[in-house]
C-alpha cells in the first residue's frame, strides 16, 4: 500500500494551507500536490496515490477532467471534490462520476479531514496515536525502535 495523497487546486493558498494541514494531521501520509489537472495526471501516471482531492474549476483540465482520468486509468482510487458552486446541477452531474464526497468551498478543514480519512479507511486517532508515539521513540535517549520501548528497556 502507498501513503500518496494527491491535491489538486490551481489556488495556491488552499493548496499549501491544505497541504500543510493534512501532513500535520496525518504524518504517516505524503501529500502531493498540484495546480491544474495536467499536473495532477501526470503525477498520477508516475506515482500510485491512495487518495485525490480536486477543485472542480481549474485552467486548462479541470475537475471534471481529472475524475475522467481517475475513472479511465485508476478507477479504484477514490476522490474528493471541492468546490465553491456547489450546485444542484453540479451535484447532480458528480452523481455518477464515482465521487466519494464533496465538499463546498470555504470548507471546514475537520470536514474535510472526515472526507479524506473516511476515503482512505484510516483511523485518525490511532494515526495520531502513532505518530506521537513515533515522535516519542525519536525524542528518547538513544531508543532507535518502538521494541526498546514495548519491552520496558532503555
Amino acid at each position: 500500500m502507498n501513503n500518496n495523497i494527491l491535491l489538486i487546486d490551481d489556488n495556491t493558498s488552499i493548496l499549501e494551507t491544505l497541504s500543510l494541514w493534512l501532513r500535520t494531521r496525518l504524518q504517516d501520509w505524503d501529500i502531493l500536490t498540484a495546480r491544474n489537472g495536467n499536473e495532477g495526471a501526470e503525477i498520477m501516471s508516475s506515482v500510485p496515490v491512495s487518495l485525490v482531492v480536486t477543485d472542480l474549476q481549474m485552467p486548462g483540465m479541470d475537475g471534471y477532467g481529472v475524475i475522467e482520468f481517475r475513472n479511465g486509468n485508476y478507477p479504484l482510487v477514490p476522490l474528493i471534490v471541492m468546490t465553491g458552486n456547489l450546485t444542484p446541477d453540479v451535484r447532480e452531474q458528480l452523481r455518477g462520476l464515482h465521487v466519494s464526497a464533496c465538499v463546498e468551498k470555504p470548507f471546514d478543514f475537520e470536514t474535510l479531514f472526515l472526507h479524506v480519512v473516511g476515503a482512505l479507511g484510516v483511523d485518525p486517532e490511532a494515526d495520531a496515536v502513532l505518530a506521537h508515539a513515533a515522535s516519542i521513540v525519536r525524542g528518547s535517549n538513544g531508543l532507535r525502535d518502538g521494541s526498546q520501548l514495548a519491552s520496558g528497556s532503555s
